[in-house]
């Protein structure tokens, strides 16, 4: 599914601005007019900048509730915290936070007052925060999400520092062949192709590169520079993302490890909707969409379909043949013992742990192996020189 950013007004004129996922244009402004608004402006955004700010998103929905709960477990009220919390804020965060503190002093709730800003708080926090007001335990449950939120922060930030490096070192040795195969090489190849001598197979698969790329370097280059563009848009096609998805996941150890990332977030997501009063079916129809990958949204779903319909979770998760065997006998005892919510929250301990585990060993196995395949390649190409420069002095007898 595609992101889109709208604005839109209500029957009373009002204006509002979110966010909504759908196949289509067409799809997300007949889900708009479904909710009772009128589209004004309707914004597809490309991934790159969704990415940004779904991070950027994450990380301050996470502040949000833990300096929220603190004033709460000191006493202040929720529209008097919100106010305090605009007093300090950013200025791009500052008007958001009034407008919630004076809906809330005019008798809203917390949770209607975080859904008018869709754009920053996503529908499944929402409706965390409601089921919490309505069970009068919403300090609990903001320190709840805002833990749950730092242990998946600290994760994807093990995974980033785990990719930082060896991104940073292929950059690095992509334009420094570059610049070998465009300037040095062209150069050798004239004084090999004089030398009268047969060259060895290293030397000649090294020329014909050389060649390659003194006649075709530049449409190489500009062919390199767009192919994340195009990536892009491929990726907006549904089918296609959806098997691009699919392979990402059997990837050795960065499908795993996505795999657990993703199943991290949505067992956390299931464990604080049902210790907050929600039924089964309730916390699947509201955790939908926290799975940002497509193939697993598409399981999601199916499963939710068969929860529908009376089928037990753990068996539902089985049949799709995607769950950790561990995670799916940690959710069988949990609907046996009837304590399927604190199973949940093992599950999603589970994957966490296994996925730091899996970041530390990409960052332990990624660099090295990195160094060796770059010095092999690094070697080829001066063993292609030195190979026949030798041969000839030894034809002269040196």
């Amino acid at each position: 599914m595609a992101s889109f950013a709208y604005t839109a007004r209500t029957d009373a004129g009002e204006l509002r601005r979110g966010e909504i996922e759908a196949a289509s244009c067409l799809e997300a402004a007949r889900r708009i007019q479904a909710h009772g608004l009128f589209a004004l402006t309707l914004r597809r955004k490309f991934a790159l900048h969704l990415a940004f700010q779904r991070m950027s998103r994450r990380k301050y929905c996470m502040v949000f509730c833990r300096e929220l709960s603190l004033m709460m477990a000191a006493g202040l009220p929720v529209s008097e915290s919100l106010r305090l919390l605009a007093a300090g804020a950013p200025k791009e965060r500052r008007g958001m936070l009034s407008d919630m503190a004076h809906r809330m002093a005019a008798g809203s709730t917390l949770a209607a007052a975080m859904a008018r800003h869709a754009e920053v708080f996503p529908a499944a926090l929402s409706a965390l925060v409601r089921a919490g007001e309505m069970g009068g335990s919403l300090e609990p449950l903001l320190k709840r999400l805002a833990d749950r939120e730092e242990r998946s922060w600290r994760v994807r930030e093990k995974l980033r520092t785990a990719l930082a490096y060896p991104t940073i070192l292929s950059f690095a040795a992509l334009i420094a062949m570059s610049f070998i195969f465009l300037f040095v090489l062209p150069n050798f190849v004239h004084i090999l192709d004089g030398l009268a001598v047969e060259l060895p197979l290293p030397t000649q698969l090294v020329l014909g590169l050389g060649m390659f790329f003194e006649a075709h370097g530049m449409a190489v280059f500009f062919f390199l520079l767009l192919l994340p563009f195009v990536c892009v848009l491929l990726r907006r096609e549904k089918r296609l993302r959806f098997w691009l998805d699919r392979f990402l996941l059997r990837v050795p150890f960065f499908g795993r490890l996505r795999m657990d990332l993703e199943l991290m977030t949505l067992f956390d997501t299931l464990a604080v909707l049902m210790e907050s009063g929600c039924a089964l079916h309730e916390a699947f129809v509201i955790s939908e969409g926290v799975l940002q990958n497509s193939f697993l949204a598409a399981v999601f779903s199916k499963v939710k379909r068969e929860i529908e319909r009376g089928g037990a979770l753990a068996a539902s998760m089985a049949a799709s043949g995607v769950f950790p065997p561990l995670a799916l006998e940690l959710l069988s005892t949990g609907e046996q013992t009837g304590e399927l919510a604190a199973m949940l929250e093992k599950a999603a301990d589970f994957c966490r742990f296994s996925g730091e585990l899996r970041a530390e060993r990409m960052e332990a196995l990624l660099e090295p192996l990195l160094v060796i395949f770059l010095s092999a390649v690094v070697g080829t190409i001066v063993l292609s020189v030195a190979l026949p420069l030798l041969e000839m002095i030894g034809s002269y007898g040196y």
